[in-house]
C-alpha cells in the first residue's frame, strides 16, 4: 500500500507539470499574436491614424507604444474605441517613449491616433498589440497550479521525513 506522502508527491508532480504546460502554451499564444508596428512621419499640426487590424474582444489587454528619436518632437497619442470614445491619452516630447495599456471595454477594431503638436515634421515608431483575456486567465491558473503543486511537494517531503524519523524511533535507532 502506498504511503500518504507518496500519493501527495504524485499529485504535486501532476500539478506542476500541468502548470508548466499551461504557461508554455500561453507564451506560445502570446508570441503568435505578434505586435503590429509602423514607422510614421507626421506633418506639423496633423495626425496619423493607425488602425489595428486584429479584432479586439472585450476584456483583452491592449498595449501601445510610441518611440520618438526626434529631439523636437511633440506628440499626443491616444486610442479610439470602436464606439468612437478616446482613451489612454499620453504626451511625448523629444526623444523617448510612451507606453500605455488598458483592458478593452469594447469589441472591434481599435485605432491609435498620433498627433504632431510641434512646428516641424516628426517621426515615430508606433506599436500596438493585445493579449487575449483567455491567455491571461490561463497564465494565472497555471501559476496557481504551480504554487499548489510546490506546496504539496513540500508537504509530502515533510511527511516523508517525519515518517522516517518515527520509523527509526520505533526500531530503536534514535
Amino acid at each position: 500500500m502506498l504511503r500518504d506522502y507518496k500519493k501527495i508527491a504524485r499529485l504535486s508532480y501532476v500539478l506542476i507539470v500541468t502548470a508548466i504546460v499551461l504557461v508554455a502554451l500561453s507564451i506560445v499564444f502570446i508570441a503568435s499574436d505578434a505586435p503590429e508596428s509602423r514607422d510614421v512621419g507626421v506633418l506639423p499640426g496633423s495626425s496619423y491614424h493607425f488602425v489595428y487590424n486584429v479584432t479586439i474582444d472585450q476584456g483583452d489587454y491592449l498595449f501601445y507604444s510610441v518611440v520618438s528619436n526626434n529631439s523636437t518632437a511633440n506628440f499626443t497619442a491616444y486610442l479610439v474605441t470602436p464606439a468612437g470614445a478616446v482613451t489612454s491619452m499620453g504626451n511625448l516630447t523629444g526623444n523617448g517613449s510612451l507606453k500605455k495599456d488598458l483592458v478593452a471595454r469594447d469589441s472591434g477594431n481599435w485605432t491609435l491616433v498620433l498627433e504632431n503638436n510641434g512646428k516641424v515634421d516628426a517621426y515615430a515608431r508606433l506599436t500596438v498589440y493585445r493579449i487575449s483575456y483567455l491567455v491571461t486567465y490561463t497564465i494565472v491558473f497555471g501559476i496557481s497550479l504551480f504554487a499548489s503543486g510546490f506546496i504539496l511537494l513540500l508537504v509530502s517531503l515533510n511527511l516523508r521525513r517525519r515518517e522516517g524519523s518515527y520509523s527509526r524511533r520505533q526500531r530503536g535507532l534514535e
